[in-house]
């Protein structure tokens, strides 16, 4: 999971680009900014997707294991 991944998650028409590397929510680079847009949503939003994320590691690896049978 990323900033762009949870910024483009809370905010569909936002206009942005970056951040590059380590940057974080400081290197983005607004083009369109949404109203009421915090560092803090973001990031809650980011730990949010990463969560969900790692609870589907074990779905992800059993997928990898088992393929789908041909009809």
């Amino acid at each position: 999971m990323d900033i762009q991944t949870a910024i483009i998650s809370l905010y569909p028409d936002a206009q942005f680009a970056g951040p590059r590397g380590d940057a974080g929510y400081d290197g983005v680079r607004w083009h369109k900014k949404p109203a009421g847009i915090t560092e803090a949503k973001v990031l809650t939003k980011l730990a949010e997707l990463q969560a969900e994320y790692n609870a589907q590691a074990y779905a992800r690896s059993r997928q990898a294991e088992y393929p789908p049978l041909a009809e």
